[in-house]
């Protein structure tokens, strides 16, 4: 009986957890595969760093890439970190876009079943 040896599969797995690690990042013109890692980013920093840390870096306006940005509500739907600091402990439940769409039912659907929605915020 001829033993397969050991030492092939211990070379073959580095090469198929490098190769499933080098999926390419998802492009600005990918908007929602974009979304999504800038959100699992964000939440990692969160988990990392800590919810103080996470309002602190999420409220400057140097996390902004273009129209992209990380804001955040706590619990209580009041907002932990928001580029536009006047609105840090406000509740989110009134807000509006320039539409006047109730942007709050649209944002906990988005939370709690990973749907898309789009706004238009006043005065970017």
């Amino acid at each position: 009986m001829r033993r397969v040896p050991t030492l092939t599969l211990i070379l073959l797995l580095p090469i198929v957890v490098l190769k499933a690690s080098c999926n390419p990042i998802p492009t600005k013109q990918q908007p929602a595969a974009y979304i999504q890692v800038l959100v699992n980013d964000a939440i990692y920093f969160c988990n990392k760093n800590g919810r103080e840390t996470a309002a602190k870096q999420f409220s400057s306006f140097e996390q902004v890439d273009e129209q992209w940005y990380v804001f955040i509500f706590d619990e209580n739907s009041a907002y932990l970190a928001a580029l536009f600091t006047r609105l840090i402990g406000r509740d989110f439940s009134r807000l509006k876009d320039v539409n006047d769409i109730n942007c709050s039912e649209h944002i906990a659907s988005v939370m709690t079943a990973g749907k898309w929605f789009s706004y238009f915020f006043p005065n970017p």
